[in-house]
């Protein structure tokens, strides 16, 4: 054989090898791409529409002034369009059960992002820091539903790659029991009310979404027995890093020229009466804690600005029904409008 031809024949075998790789390469990508695809077909069937997607489509219309981020009891004790009415700014309410400090100082981040709040009024729950994270079916929804950003990549990072990372690339796993549901929530997701991001989505009998993020809890025909519920504070449980999360949303505040004012709000009289240490100590904790920051505190189970009647709440916890929500917010407006001329 010829040099000539030997070199030819390598030259084929070179080029036949080449393709073979690339042909590999190309079914690699196209199976990936299919996974990707069918996880997101899943994702689209099986996770619920939530508050959670009314919640941040509010915050990209961007204009607020003040920006109320913590739990559920922000969520249902925290009327914006009635705080708005004494003190004469714009506000939403990002409060939703199940968030921790860290998910609210990566909301602070997103609205800084999209247009930055001139302050951020932080209803802080001493229990959520103390009590394990939770991981369950309201896990994944403030990420899901955050538009793609580098914020949003880096929220994904801090909170689950060190923890369960499957809900990163799975956000429907907690549903997959739930197939009976899927036509159901498919149907919802290709209508207009949900492409107009209409609350009564999210509303039902017992909770309307009156907007900007309040939950308007309704009173019952027939007045129901309330669980036994309330704080059990125990400062040694204290997770140092939910209070780093804390500091951190307090210094990113002071970075961005954005006031920072914490609040914790009013649980029922009845409870604080039956278990009054609990309350005073946490309070305690937290205003030192605050203090030491430059942060101002308003605790709303010392100071007695709002008259806590078991009756104006559903449960023993403090989430407030609709019309004392109401009246809480107008005097916690009152306290906002002084906090911002001091």
């Amino acid at each position: 054989m010829h040099n000539s031809d030997f070199e030819t024949d390598v030259k084929k075998m070179c080029a036949t090898g080449k393709r073979k790789q690339w042909k590999r390469i190309l079914y690699a990508g196209l199976f990936l791409l299919c996974v990707v695809l069918l996880n997101e077909a899943v994702g689209f069937a099986l996770l619920p529409v939530t508050y959670a997607r009314m919640n941040l489509h509010n915050l990209e219309q961007g204009g607020y002034d003040d920006l109320f981020i913590g739990t559920s009891r922000g969520a249902n004790n925290i009327n914006p369009a009635v705080v708005d009415e004494v003190t004469g700014w714009k506000s939403t309410n990002l409060c939703m059960g199940n968030v921790y400090p860290l998910d609210d100082l990566y909301l602070i981040r997103e609205a800084c992002r999209i247009d930055p709040p001139k302050r951020v009024i932080y209803e802080l729950d001493p229990s959520y820091y103390t009590v394990e994270e939770f991981q369950g079916m309201a896990d994944p929804f403030v990420l899901h539903e955050m538009s793609f950003s580098s914020v949003k990549v880096r929220y994904a990072a801090d909170k689950y790659l060190d923890d369960d990372f499957r809900i990163l690339l799975h956000q429907w796993m907690f549903y997959r029991n739930h197939l009976s549901q899927a036509p159901e929530i498919m149907k919802m997701k290709l209508s207009e009310a949900y492409r107009n991001y209409d609350p009564t989505l999210v509303s039902d009998a017992q909770t309307i979404y009156r907007g900007e993020g309040f939950l308007a809890r309704q009173r019952p025909e027939e007045e129901t027995v309330r669980a036994e519920s309330w704080l059990n504070w125990n400062e040694e449980a204290v997770k140092k890093d939910r209070e780093e999360d804390l500091i951190e949303m307090i210094r990113y505040c002071k970075e961005q020229d954005i006031e920072f004012v914490a609040v914790i709000l009013p649980a029922p009289e009845e409870t604080r009466t039956a278990h009054p240490e609990g309350y005073e100590a946490s309070g305690q904790y937290y205003e030192e804690l605050l203090k030491k920051q430059g942060v101002p505190l308003i605790d709303f189970n010392e100071n007695g600005a709002f008259t806590a009647d078991l009756e104006k709440y559903y449960d023993m916890e403090g989430h407030m029904y609709e019309d004392g929500a109401n009246e809480f917010s107008r005097i916690l407006g009152e306290y906002l409008s002084l906090s911002r001329n001091m």
